[in-house]
């Protein structure tokens, strides 16, 4: 079996903007800006790095963004919202997401 290797992007991803990212229960909410406005784009959240086993432990994470072929020059503005249920890893029901530079805890039951 192959470690991954972390040091590269795990996929290829369009050009986007970050405006606003939170956390509201088991959710991801996050706003991003990007040029296109001819096809629908789609937004993937991915692991972006190995657990961090810390207390609370940390969990890279990254956006993903597949314009579909999209060469029209429109600035988009769009909401997009993710399940965290599965970035779940701290005992004590406390996760630290790192996006970027930002760090986000994620508390859950």
């Amino acid at each position: 079996m192959e470690a991954l290797d972390w040091s590269k992007p795990l996929q290829h991803s369009a050009s986007y903007d970050l405006v606003r990212v939170s956390v509201i229960g088991d959710t991801l909410h996050a706003t991003v800006r990007f040029s296109g406005g001819c096809e629908s784009h789609v937004f993937e959240l991915v692991e972006n790095g190995p657990l961090v086993r810390s207390m609370p432990p940390k969990q890279p994470l990254a956006l993903v963004h597949d314009a579909r072929g999209d060469a029209c020059r429109e600035v988009v503005v769009e909401s997009v919202h993710f399940d965290l249920k599965s970035f779940r890893a701290g005992p004590r029901g406390l996760t630290v997401l790192s996006i970027g530079d930002t760090l986000l805890p994620y508390r859950y039951d």
